[in-house]
């Protein structure tokens, strides 16, 4: 972690300078002064090099150890996949009660952004409208459901998962286009792996990996 916050302060000073030396060298043209811009050129080049640098972060690549962001992930598949259940605004509150039994009743986040307002709210809050949310799932979708956080968990570590429903990202874009993709044979289905001994992580919207590569073949 702190690692990650010595990098992000790399970048911003990286863009720091390149704004600043960009500045600098307009206000050399404007005046008429000459003698600094061939140096001022070939920073602004050192630092468009070390701007490519960055966007790798540093060398460590890939991040988190796999070409996948799975926190990122997380939102798109869990957003779309689900969306029929939670919509735009009950993600991270369905995911506190999955969390919650598949922890012995307790969710392993102290509180979640609410998508209504951003705000935080205790987890407390959210296991008080359980089977609110319980009830938008069918149960077999439920188990799917729950399946699917725990294998997220897995992924991300006890850290990072718990500060997953605490990211301003629940209102994923993926919700709007969900309903017109279920329509797509396999969507993201070939990126999840199937871990969980069924096919819940192996299809998406419905369709397996293996069905969406014969249909592409034949199209």
């Amino acid at each position: 972690m702190k690692h990650d916050i010595v990098r992000h302060l790399l970048k911003i000073l990286i863009i720091q300078a390149a704004i600043g030396v960009f500045l600098f060298d307009r206000v050399c043209v404007r005046n008429d002064i000459r003698k600094p811009r061939p140096w001022l050129a070939a920073l602004l080049v050192a630092l468009a090099a070390l701007s490519v640098y960055a966007y790798f972060d540093f060398g460590v690549y890939p991040k988190f150890g796999q070409f996948m962001n799975p926190h990122d992930f997380y939102h798109y598949y869990m957003g779309a996949k689900y969306s029929p259940e939670v919509g735009y605004l009950n993600l991270y509150n369905g995911t506190i009660v999955a969390d919650a039994e598949n922890h012995g009743g307790r969710p392993q986040a102290p509180q979640v952004r609410r998508m209504e307002d951003y705000r935080f709210e205790s987890a407390a809050q959210v296991m008080r409208r359980r089977d609110q949310y319980r009830a938008l799932f069918s149960d077999e979708r439920w188990e799917e459901f729950r399946k699917d956080c725990n294998y997220f968990e897995q992924l991300l570590g006890p850290g990072r998962w718990r500060s997953t429903v605490m990211s301003p990202e629940g209102k994923s874009c993926w919700r709007r286009i969900a309903p017109q993709s279920r329509s797509y044979n396999g969507g993201c289905a070939s990126v999840i792996p199937a871990r969980h001994g069924s096919s819940t992580c192996s299809r998406i919207w419905g369709s397996s990996p293996r069905r969406w590569k014969k249909d592409n073949r034949g199209a």
